[in-house]
């Protein structure tokens, strides 16, 4: 599989490239499954998507059928335990995804609350979202990029992040409300602007010190969590 922009990896370009290993001519596939997180050659994820859209609307089904025989607390717990699941691993991989490909999860989360809470197929769920604690896939992907950078104020990222991030103190010295905060990148790329580098910056100097300052990660999760179901109401 060869990683790069449509352009880049369409056949016209690629046409003409064979790669030998082993004196054997190594088929070129246009996606692949590495640790249950499936990568196509483009980095947009609509496959991955697909496949767990698939996966859900599944589940989802099930939940359906049983909504008129068990409470909304046990369809709760089926939520947690066959949607959130899926959607909750690797999300801090593909759920920066342009909006139009996580359209489709977040239309099938719709569909979850709503059988949850036994409900219209038209009713506003974002009340929903508020009643049950739950967050949507935007905030999710938000809560686990606010964890990521909350460990790296910390130090509990592995090695090869030390120097991933910038404080704009590092940069000069001058003393401004806003030292601390970490030093946006600017990309040439529109691709670069949903990687981590990018995206994780924005978020933690958007966030309130109360949060940055929690005393552990439990606690970072529980304040961001909050603040982000505040919004819902």
């Amino acid at each position: 599989m060869l990683l790069g922009t449509p352009h880049m990896t369409s056949v016209k370009v690629q046409q003409d490239l064979n790669i030998v290993l082993n004196n054997t001519l190594l088929d070129r596939v246009k996606h692949t499954k590495f640790l249950g997180v499936l990568i196509d050659e483009n980095l947009t994820w609509k496959c991955h998507i697909d496949c767990v859209s698939k996966t859900l609307s599944r589940n989802i089904g099930i939940m359906n059928k049983l909504k008129h025989f068990i409470p909304d607390r046990i369809l709760y717990t089926l939520y947690c335990t066959f949607i959130l699941p899926y959607l909750n691993y690797g999300i801090l991989i593909w759920g920066n995804t342009c909006k139009l490909y996580l359209d489709k999860l977040t239309k099938l989360q719709k569909w979850a609350i709503r059988t949850i809470s036994n409900s219209h197929y038209r009713s506003h769920t974002r009340p929903l979202f508020a009643k049950y604690n739950i967050l949507n896939i935007e905030d999710m992907y938000s809560l686990e990029l606010g964890v990521f950078m909350y460990k790296n104020s910390i130090h509990e990222l592995p090695n090869s992040f030390n120097e991933y991030f910038t404080k704009r103190s590092d940069i000069h010295d001058y003393q401004t409300r806003r030292n601390n905060d970490l030093q946006l990148t600017k990309n040439k790329r529109v691709f670069s602007d949903h990687s981590i580098r990018t995206s994780g910056p924005i978020l933690w100097n958007s966030l309130d010190k109360k949060i940055k300052d929690s005393k552990s990660i439990k606690h970072f999760r529980k304040h961001l969590k909050q603040k982000l179901i505040s919004k819902y109401n």
